[in-house]
């Protein structure tokens, strides 16, 4: 089942390793209590201040079935990923249901500690009017639910390029966004210090392929012959460098095998039942493949972008 490292992916992952322990460690110190628990519709969280003065948010799924807990693995995953790439999203870090923790909610399922962010959410303070940097789509049991989107609704809108010009930090956003197929980028989940932006929030990754209705929507613009400004251009080659970068950085091989270490790290493996069952292998599964398809995608999507740029 699980991904078996060749020498080549331990020493990439060597790093990663390293600092899962070091951050392990840094996990033991003594946190203060800032909050009383609070609660959202799919999770309970509390404010806490490490011995640095750094405030993080703990926060627990509290749906016990491990379908909804292992969301999780996918968080740490994400920001990771960013992180080495320079691309601003919140520190995460995973703590197994094993490990002691005293703002612990519900034993013994994991947890994980989410950064604070600089500034404000842009839902309630936006930097300017228009302000999306959401690449929509939905689900096959969202479409069940609600109906599809009008395809003008979809994927890399105009609406999207459009601000994601206006700052790097967008377009860095948006590309992680693309290769891992995040579709909840909605303006709350992004802040802003006036300064930077910072996206928050990446457990709805791997629900589909982003990188392919991207490459729809600019193959479209192209045969319409749609004119781009100069600055959305440059908005367009920095979200393509940052898209390279990941697709050079972190191919299937070694995005598999990151999904498998951080699966093993908080606790999701066949030999836990707690956290182990049909549902969530098939949902690992189901990972795995949109990891391949949006990297096949993504190629795709790069080479498109390379002839806009060249325009």
């Amino acid at each position: 089942m699980f991904y078996k490292f060749s020498t080549a992916l331990l020493v990439g992952l060597f790093f990663v390793s390293c600092s899962s322990q070091a951050e392990t460690k840094q996990i033991s110190q003594p946190f203060k209590k800032l909050s009383e628990v609070q609660h959202a519709s799919e999770a309970d969280y509390i404010f806490l201040q490490d011995c640095s003065g750094k405030e993080w948010i703990y926060k627990q799924i509290t749906n016990p079935t491990p379908e909804d807990q292992i969301v999780v693995v996918l968080e740490v995953l994400a920001s990771k990923i960013a992180q080495s790439m320079d691309i601003p999203i919140n520190q995460v870090r995973v703590i197994p249901g094993k490990d002691s923790f005293e703002h612990r909610f519900f034993d013994p399922f994991p947890g994980t500690l989410h950064l604070k962010v600089a500034g404000k959410n842009t839902e309630n303070s936006p930097p300017w009017e228009g302000f999306d940097l959401h690449q929509k789509f939905r689900t096959p049991f969202m479409v069940a639910r609600s109906g599809p989107l009008p395809l003008e609704e979809t994927g890399l809108r105009r609406e999207v390029i459009q601000n994601m010009a206006k700052h790097p930090d967008l377009a860095k956003i948006a590309a992680l966004d693309t290769y891992l197929g995040n579709n909840d980028r909605s303006n709350p989940n992004i802040f802003y210090d006036g300064k930077a932006f910072y996206g928050i929030d990446m457990g709805n990754c791997f629900m589909g392929n982003l990188a392919q209705w991207a490459y729809e929507k600019l193959k479209e613009f192209v045969e319409q012959k749609a004119i781009f400004t100069s600055e959305e251009l440059l908005g367009l080659v920095r979200y393509r460098d940052v898209l390279q970068s990941l697709i050079t950085q972190f191919p299937p091989a070694r995005m598999t095998a990151l999904l498998d270490h951080f699966l093993e790290e908080a606790g999701f493996v066949p030999n836990n039942p707690l956290l182990w069952d049909k549902g969530t292998e098939q949902k690992v599964r189901k990972w795995k493949l949109a990891i391949e398809e949006n990297y096949q995608s993504s190629l795709k999507l790069v080479a498109l972008l390379k002839k806009i740029g060249n325009q």
